[in-house]
């Protein structure tokens, strides 16, 4: 570690209009955020820390009565911004710090990421999420910041979003000491103050895309963060899990242990995947399948179809593909963004998006199959009927024979029309399978489920699986054809709306069997999949 970093300002001064207690008190795994925080820096050797309190200060100062920290009060904490309170604290900094939120909810090798930074002022930040609630930042190709705003469209360019925790030199403090006095606004906060001072104190912005971190204000997102930090969604990674990749890294591309310099989770649902950065600088992407995966795809097709389309450049170079296992390494694409509801629908991603799909439908690719959403959701419904009976899914999604049949029923009738064809296609377009590099270039990843299929299915899966909002659906859709939409293909595209829903649901349903855990998202994805179904997509009014 190159820092020499030993002091940190805690912000716990703040009250949340629905939550009963300070957020920085809710707990994790038995412990407070907040003295989880102050534990994992007490861990990097950082044990002069400073707690702005204010909103039940005496209840923060008995649960951190034994952590010998010292407090700073801000009893103006109804009314003032963050940059007040951090003012408070002038008298008592004379060196470097770190700056954390007190409600951050985080994990401990954002902190090890942040001192080892070359640069003496850093903000760390993530990929846009769906809180509402960001501050947003823009910066250049070297990651210098260039603008901070809650209003995205003050914003040339979409970066990213503030997690919480910034690196500050004692030059930029002062500076911003100095701004605080000039402007005497309560209410500023310290991120304008940092990027009014930003010209003579450069600050870099730090991009965390594969550790999530939460800012709870809210008991929703109390809930959000628990669940998903439950061991089964996300977990530190093992030393077994280590030394496997290790091993499969030295027996496939020769690269020894001692070349090997971290191993960080990066996501997944379906697949766990890691980040693996190299001593020599390079860094590489491996998918190792979650349970249960390899019986629900045919790796043989994966394979060649990846190969396929490797011509049309859509996708993230492949080192490495094991048939059997279905283990895979790839380039991993450096400071990348990965798509999410959030993001998916901006018209500069939609614009690329419906490109890259327009070249995978329109290419002359031979791929090694059909995609069967039918044969889908019959062996999945085998699958689970195997390992329980029919009264468990009976049970589960009631109603279920009857849905099917009414699928099989409208897509034979479909299959028919007219404008029906099959070409390649993707056929799982979440929005997380696409990755943006930095100079705005979008790849489409993971390609298990590919095959020949009708291209209105990839149409509506990128429509429902990103959310998109009514008039964002009709811009995509003019993206993507060039001219008004045919009634007979919307009509297609809300059926195979609602048969991914139902599709979908039953694979929760294995994912489930295979010991992971979805809560309620199977059971709401068929609800919604039956309603569009049996009303929404208004069959009686469409003569197929």
């Amino acid at each position: 570690m190159l820092n020499n970093i030993d002091t940190a300002i805690i912000l716990a001064y703040r009250c949340s209009d629905t939550l009963p207690i300070p957020p920085y008190l809710l707990q994790v795994n038995h412990q407070t955020l907040i003295k989880r925080t102050i534990g994992i820096l007490k861990n990097n050797n950082i044990n002069n820390i400073f707690v702005v309190v204010g909103y039940k200060k005496n209840l923060i100062m008995e649960e951190l009565k034994n952590e010998n920290v010292n407090y700073i009060l801000n009893p103006e904490y109804t009314y003032t911004g963050t940059m007040k309170p951090l003012s408070l604290l002038k008298n008592l900094i004379d060196k470097d710090f770190l700056l954390i939120e007190g409600n951050l909810l985080f994990e401990e090798k954002l902190i090890d990421i942040l001192l080892d930074s070359p640069n003496p002022n850093c903000i760390s930040c993530s990929n846009l999420c769906e809180s509402g609630e960001e501050t947003f930042v823009e910066y250049t190709e070297k990651n210098r910041l260039i603008n901070i705003s809650k209003n995205i469209r003050q914003l040339n360019a979409l970066s990213s979003k503030i997690m919480g925790i910034s690196r500050i030199s004692i030059g930029l403090f002062r500076g911003m000491l100095e701004k605080c006095n000039t402007i005497g606004d309560y209410l500023l906060n310290y991120e304008y103050l940092m990027l009014k001072c930003s010209e003579l104190y450069p600050i870099y912005c730090v991009n965390i895309d594969s550790t999530p971190s939460f800012n709870i204000c809210s008991y929703e997102q109390y809930m959000e963060a628990i669940e998903i930090i439950q061991p089964t969604k996300y977990c530190e990674i093992n030393s077994q899990t280590v030394q496997f990749i290790s091993d499969y890294l030295y027996r496939t591309l020769e690269t020894p242990l001692e070349m090997i310099k971290l191993v960080e989770l990066s996501g997944g649902m379906t697949n766990n995947n890691y980040k693996i950065t190299l001593k020599d600088g390079n860094e590489l992407q491996m998918r190792i399948p979650g349970a249960g995966t390899n019986n629900l795809v045919n790796r043989n097709n994966e394979i060649i179809n990846s190969k396929a389309i490797e011509a049309l450049k859509i996708n993230v170079p492949i080192f490495y593909f094991n048939i059997h296992d279905g283990v895979k390494i790839s380039k991993y694409i450096k400071y990348a963004e990965t798509l999410s509801k959030r993001t998916a629908g901006h018209m500069e991603n939609m614009e690329s998006i419906s490109s890259i799909l327009n070249k995978l439908h329109t290419s002359k690719v031979k791929m090694n199959n059909n995609f069967s959403f039918i044969n889908l959701i019959r062996n999945y419904e085998s699958v689970i009927i195997s390992k329980t009976d029919q009264h468990y899914l009976d049970n589960k999604y009631p109603n279920f024979a009857k849905q099917k049949e009414k699928i099989e029923y409208l897509n034979h009738k479909i299959q028919q029309l007219e404008s029906f064809y099959l070409c390649p296609c993707h056929n799982d377009l979440v929005p997380e399978n696409f990755i943006k590099s930095r100079d705005g270039e979008i790849f489409l990843i993971d390609w298990e489920y590919s095959g020949y299929n009708n291209p209105l299915w990839d149409l509506a899966a990128f429509i429902l699986e990103s959310e998109l909002m009514d008039f964002e659906e009709q811009l995509f859709l003019k993206l993507y054809f060039q001219r008004p939409i045919l009634d007979e293909e919307y009509f297609q595209i809300n059926f195979y709306k609602a048969a991914q829903d139902i599709l979908w649901s039953l694979w929760t349903i294995v994912k489930e069997l295979h010991g992971d855990s979805f809560g309620n998202y199977g059971y709401n994805r068929y609800i919604r999949g039956c309603n569009l179904l049996n009303g929404g997509i208004a069959v009686e009014s469409y003569t197929i």
